[in-house]
């Protein structure tokens, strides 16, 4: 399957947690050509500016895709997404997302969607989608690294006097 079909995809459907896993393990398979991973995932993801390589965080990109779709169907006027979105009240931000209440328990998704947009502000009128994506994916990107917590690398704990920046 492409990779177009695949962020399609990602934009209608929540991937699984196995699938995410698949998903990395195919890129860093892609990347070590086979060998043993000597660079944890984590650190490749990283930014360049603290030694990764800025490697797409799948979970994080899939989330984006699917809130965004979710967000801008929400927007449109006469569609069932709309009318349920408004129905749930989640148009707008949430006043205290973990205690939000009248969500729907059996569409898992969609309370994801609700405690993770509520973190984000809405785009301006004159905010293009891809800045709205784009902000959407580093504040998912922060929550999945702040939720995992990086460690430094081992080479800056064995040696710490080096400036690794310049490095």
């Amino acid at each position: 399957m492409s990779s177009r079909k695949n962020w399609y995809l990602a934009q209608i459907l929540p991937p699984t947690k196995e699938h995410v896993q698949q998903l990395t393990t195919v890129c860093t398979w892609f990347i070590w050509q086979g060998a043993i991973f000597r660079v944890p995932v984590t650190t490749l993801q990283l930014p360049k500016e603290k030694g990764g390589w800025a490697l797409v965080n799948i979970d994080a990109k899939c989330k984006t895709l699917l809130h965004a779709r979710l967000w801008f169907l929400s927007r449109k006027n006469g569609s069932l997404t709309t009318t349920l979105m408004r129905k749930w009240n989640l148009t707008g931000p949430i006043a205290n997302p973990p205690n939000a209440r009248g969500l729907p328990t059996g569409i898992l998704y969609i309370r994801q969607y609700a405690l993770d947009m509520a973190y984000v502000p809405p785009p301006g009128p004159r905010e293009t989608m891809k800045k709205f994506k784009n902000l959407l994916y580093g504040m998912l990107l922060t929550m999945a690294t702040t939720s995992i917590g990086t460690s430094e690398l081992r080479i800056v704990r064995k040696y710490p006097g080096i400036a690794w920046q310049r490095v």
